[in-house]
């Protein structure tokens, strides 16, 4: 399966196709071919390194690298935690402000009127318009396989995040992280933290939080991109963040 939408003769495909892993170049080839077919061309956005790897040989493709992807080891959690002094501050100033984080069956979660109000609360914060062919905030009236995680504090609930799984990866997108008008410091981090040790204990394999649009933290050497746009995303980072 390829997900994309088509604008001006140009396929805009939603990350790398979902297929096996040993057939990734295979289904690459052949999306291609049949768009060449249609007078289209095609872009990956959000591609991850596994199909930059499939691509950096071809002379046919060029790539731009748009931000960073934070991703973890479920299993490797508790010693990730063991480094990082910050992170551990955040989870016991939420801790001892009596913020508790628990697994909410989906069923549960999409009736319950908290979360909605606590979603809105959300999004009346962000300005930004949706991307809506690669993410949706609206998520919690089609939950189907999705994992949800509900901070409370004091029985009002102040957050909760909502993991997709990642077909064929046996991974974990965490695609929302929604703080609520009353969340405490250390709140978000708590429920990565309950959501991370979760997925330890079920055998996942990844866990990761998406594209950190414009991030340059990534591990290896980023990509040489040209010049004008590395002064055009150093501009609207500065707008954007400063």
């Amino acid at each position: 399966m390829v997900g994309f939408v088509q604008h001006c003769g140009v396929r805009i495909v939603a990350g790398a196709p979902v297929c096996a892993k040993e057939r990734l170049i295979d289904v690459v080839a052949e999306f291609e071919r049949a768009s060449a077919t249609d007078d289209c061309r095609v872009c990956y956005f959000c591609a991850e390194s596994r199909l930059e790897t499939t691509l950096e040989n071809s002379a046919r493709h060029s790539m731009v690298l748009l931000g960073a992807q934070p991703t973890w080891l479920p299993r490797h959690w508790p010693a990730i935690l063991q480094r990082h002094a910050s992170l551990r501050a955040q989870l016991k100033r939420a801790t001892n402000k009596a913020v508790t984080v628990s697994e909410w069956p989906v069923e549960r979660a999409s009736r319950e009127p908290a979360l909605l109000a606590c979603l809105r609360e959300w999004l009346a914060t962000r300005s930004f318009p949706t991307l809506h062919f690669l993410v949706e905030p609206m998520t919690l009236a089609r939950l189907y396989d999705r994992r949800v995680f509900v901070a409370e504090r004091k029985g009002e609930v102040i957050g909760f995040c909502v993991a997709s799984p990642v077909p064929r990866r046996q991974g974990w997108l965490i695609e929302q992280i929604i703080r609520g008008a009353n969340a405490v410091n250390g709140t978000s981090e708590l429920m990565i933290d309950a959501a991370l040790r979760a997925m330890a204990e079920s055998g996942s394999e990844f866990v990761t939080l998406g594209l950190s649009p414009l991030s340059q933290r990534v591990a290896v050497q980023p990509l040489a991109n040209p010049l004008w746009l590395r002064l055009a995303f150093r501009a609207f980072a500065k707008s954007c963040f400063v």
